[in-house]
């Protein structure tokens, strides 16, 4: 066995661990998704992959990595729908928007307050969304 076999393929674990065939878009649609800093749209990626594909086969990745658990939706405050790396177990957490570069960015480690309802009202999906300025809009 190789050095170079013996690497691990986060792309390829995660696809296995998700029970997903590996396919060229997948993995580019997956490898894009890991490598970005924030939460990207459906047409931020289409523009960013490194694989020819269709608008039609790129979202059905979408939707079945969404169904996987292997990425959630975030819709920000103009409804602009964008995806991201779930974290593990799923959980619901926070999401900050930057008002200057538009960037959405997934807080993991800051789990969504609980918020107690009034009866009959239940909760079935919980989003938060803060804005303002990321580190690179502030002014220095």
């Amino acid at each position: 066995m190789t050095s170079a076999s013996m690497v691990i393929d986060p792309v390829r674990q995660a696809l296995r661990r998700h029970a997903l065939r590996h396919t060229p878009v997948r993995r580019a649609v997956l490898l894009l998704l890991l490598e970005s800093p924030c939460a990207l749209s459906g047409r931020e990626i289409e523009r960013q992959l490194s694989v020819a594909s269709d608008r039609i086969t790129l979202f059905r990745t979408l939707r079945t990595f969404e169904q996987k658990g292997l990425v959630h939706r975030v819709l920000d405050s103009c409804e602009i729908v964008r995806y991201a790396i779930s974290g593990p177990g799923g959980q619901a957490h926070v999401h900050f928007k930057c008002t200057n570069c538009l960037r959405l960015y997934c807080l993991r480690d800051i789990a969504v307050p609980a918020v107690e309802l009034p009866t009959p009202l239940r909760v079935t999906a919980a989003d938060y969304l803060l804005s303002g300025l990321c580190a690179k809009c502030q002014p220095s």
